[in-house]
């Protein structure tokens, strides 16, 4: 069995964005970065890193889940792989945030909870030459304090 040690800081200011941070961050928020430091206009905001979601995978041992859900899938059967996308599905969004990443961004939000924030989604692969996965995620604009 392997173990994974996956630490903090699991957040990132785009001003301290490095170049080869792309992998644990997104192309978006490299982007972003890349721009502020170029003197474009880019509102403040924060990244959370690839590592908050393999926290979150390896504390509510999610990858067991998706590999069984994807054992499932029969070769051209549309509707093992809807079951399996379901199952999935319901397994990430019932489980709890780790409390170490829910402290860690709640403890960033007070600088912004007078501000209406915007919630982006950033594939790490996204817009390969060979694939994109832009549009995949949920993106989610004007929200007002940490609850929401």
């Amino acid at each position: 069995m392997i173990y994974l040690v996956v630490e903090g800081p699991f957040t990132v200011k785009l001003t301290d964005i490095l170049t080869d941070d792309v992998k644990k961050i997104g192309s978006k928020a490299a982007n972003l970065s890349f721009l502020m430091a170029n003197d474009f206009f880019v509102p403040e905001g924060y990244v959370i890193k690839t590592s908050a979601y393999t926290l979150f995978l390896m504390r509510n041992k999610l990858d067991n889940i998706i590999q069984d859900s994807l054992n499932k899938i029969k070769d051209d059967d549309y509707d093992s792989i809807e079951a399996a996308a379901k199952s999935i599905k319901n397994a990430i969004e019932g489980s709890p945030l780790p409390t170490e990443l829910t402290n860690e961004i709640s403890a960033k939000y007070p600088h912004y909870g007078s501000y209406y924030v915007a919630v982006r989604s950033s594939a790490t692969a996204e817009d390969l030459p060979e694939a994109s996965f832009a549009g995949q995620y949920d993106t989610y604009l004007n929200l007002k304090g940490f609850k929401q």
